[in-house]
């Protein structure tokens, strides 16, 4: 993807710039590694054939932004969304337990 980021910011002339907040350049650098941790790990599950267990749970991040806007930002969870954090994390564990 970043190759076609470059060549989308070639054509369209936006600079490619250093991040000069204080403290940027780490959260940047750990998103990278990280997401290139995480999309390694989704193929290799997908190519072992733990479809019906991996899938769920990568489309469960709402979930957790949801937990991480609680825990980081104190922001306060709905009864509606204590429900579908329960439904999803109940639903995860029946695919796990019933597709092996």
């Amino acid at each position: 993807m970043f190759p076609l980021l470059l060549i989308f910011m070639n054509t369209r002339k936006i600079p490619l710039i250093k991040p000069t907040g204080k403290g940027v350049i780490f959260p940047v650098i750990a998103n990278s590694i990280l997401l290139t941790v995480a999309e390694f790990s989704f193929n290799s599950a997908m190519g072992r054939g733990l479809t019906a267990i991996v899938a769920p749970i990568a489309g469960s991040y709402p979930t957790l932004f949801v937990v991480l806007a609680f825990l980081v930002f104190k922001d306060p969870i709905k009864k509606q969304q204590v429900v579908g954090i329960i439904t999803t994390l109940v639903g995860i564990i029946f695919l796990s337990i019933f597709s092996v």
